[in-house]
């Protein structure tokens, strides 16, 4: 947090463009990432590993509970569905993933639109269609998964 809160007084005091704060920020945790990486590869690969375990997709028998006795993207599970790994999240948390992607565009969105300038709107536009492109480029059938979440048989 002191880090941070130097990093936003170095921006005042400079009379940097305050949108350039969050770039900097994740410069820098992109840039420490890859010192790290660099110089210590086991330390960044045992920081991986946790991370990995602590959230539960690599989780072994032992780090899990009773109820999680296979891991979540388990491939025999995969096969069982059906459906590759993305499918399986999508299956597991439904329109929680996409509300909680429409609240995360809407708060990175909102201050944009508030302006009112037409370069911010296309900026927002841009955006959307380089998000839409990935999503389809990752999971092709997204878009019918999507279209077909509330229909009946």
């Amino acid at each position: 947090a002191a880090f941070l809160a130097g990093l936003a007084r170095a921006f005042e005091s400079r009379d940097h463009d305050a949108r350039y704060y969050p770039v900097a920020v994740f410069g820098v945790i992109l840039g420490l990432t890859a010192v790290v990486a660099l110089l210590t590869p086991d330390f960044f690969r045992l920081l991986v590993n946790n991370l990995l375990r602590i959230v539960g997709f690599s989780a072994n028998a032992a780090t899990r509970t009773i109820a999680e006795a296979r891991p979540f993207l388990d491939p025999q599970r995969l096969s069982r569905y059906q459906v590759d790994r993305v499918g399986m999240i999508l299956i597991e948390y439904g329109m929680a993933f996409f509300t909680a992607a429409v609240a995360a565009i809407w708060l990175l969105v909102g201050p944009l639109l508030d302006d009112g300038d037409t370069r911010e709107y296309g900026y927002v536009g841009a955006a959307l269609v380089v998000l839409g492109v990935a999503l389809v480029t990752i999971k092709p059938d997204l878009l019918g998964t999507v279209a077909a979440v509330g229909a009946g048989p």
